[in-house]
């Protein structure tokens, strides 16, 4: 569907009949793969016709957008068979676990920092306990933070985390993702720089929940009372060049520091070159590991405007 097509839907839309139209209008907008411009254009028509603000129409387009993607990334994830669950049970039995989470990390590519690769991994492994551990891997630039954050993630299933490059200040109030025993991953910290988001974060790791209360626009253009809340409880992972970040972040986290000694700079340049030379290297198989950590499917939300267009469960 075009452009011109999904501006030709709106024509006929109403105040009444915009919750019956969103989904079908999100998808077509979704598979398109609209510019910005186009995407609020295309807003303003329906401003135009029904009255429902701008701003609540991007509040749902990024709840859509947001929760087709998670779902995407969560169908990659195989059905497990009788026998796979069967393995899976007793790998995540085995006393010699974490040593293979950090042979298996290492064997993906990164390069010494042992400890870093066991002590993420167990962050990780916290997400099913009531009380998830946040992470900040710090470093200078290069030094490998986000490859070691990325590798580590290999090793867990896809509902146990959710990743991020930035957010919007208000993306996790009005996101329909479930944060409950999952890590949040922001790659730099300068994606947690905004007061709103700083604030939200703090709340969802200290106090296990978000309850944020709002005025919205329904349907008939009549300013009503939300209150959204988005229950933990929930971790962070995030990467910074920086030595130090805000005290209350310091406070709510455990720092690991990248090794950038000019000795492993070194190891890590040969072992760059030895996997050149060699042209290939065997692939390093995850599935085992992200299969003894598989944990429940995402619950369902809700949406103020449309229905509800969820992973499946």
């Amino acid at each position: 569907m075009t452009f011109p097509d999904l501006l030709k839907k709106v024509e006929g839309a109403r105040a009444e009949t915009l919750p019956a139209l969103l989904p079908e209008l999100f998808k077509g907008m979704y598979e398109a793969a609209l510019l910005d411009t186009e995407t609020e254009a295309l807003f303003q028509a329906v401003k135009k016709k029904t009255g429902v603000s701008v701003g609540a129409l991007r509040k749902d387009w990024a709840r859509y957008r947001t929760t087709w993607e998670e779902k995407a990334r969560q169908e990659t994830a195989p059905s497990l068979t009788p026998e796979a669950f069967e393995a899976a049970q007793e790998l995540s039995k085995d006393p010699a676990l974490l040593h293979k989470a950090i042979e298996t990390i290492g064997g993906l590519g990164v390069v010494g920092e042992q400890e870093n690769r066991g002590l993420l991994y167990l962050a990780l492994l916290s997400a099913k306990s009531q009380t998830p551990i946040s992470v900040l891997v710090k470093g200078r630039s290069s030094s490998g933070k986000s490859f070691l954050v990325s590798n580590a993630l290999k090793l867990i299933p896809p509902r146990g985390y959710y990743e991020l490059s930035s957010m919007s200040s208000k993306a996790l109030v009005y996101t329909d993702l479930d944060f409950s025993h999952r890590h949040l991953v922001l790659y730099e910290e300068d994606g947690l720089q905004a007061a709103d988001v700083l604030y939200l974060i703090r709340s969802l790791l200290s106090e296990g929940q978000i309850r944020y209360l709002t005025v919205e626009k329904n349907g008939s253009g009549k300013l009503v009372a939300r209150e959204i809340t988005r229950p933990g409880p929930t971790g962070l992972i995030t990467t910074m060049t920086k030595g130090l970040t805000k005290e209350d972040n310091e406070t709510r986290t455990f720092s690991l520091y990248m090794d950038d000694s000019k000795e492993h700079t070194l190891r890590v340049v040969a072992a760059l070159a030895e996997r050149e030379a060699l042209g290939t290297r065997s692939e390093v198989d995850t599935t085992p590991l992200a299969r003894a950590l598989r944990g429940p499917a995402p619950s369902r939300g809700d949406s103020a405007l449309c229905p509800p267009h969820h992973p499946a469960a």
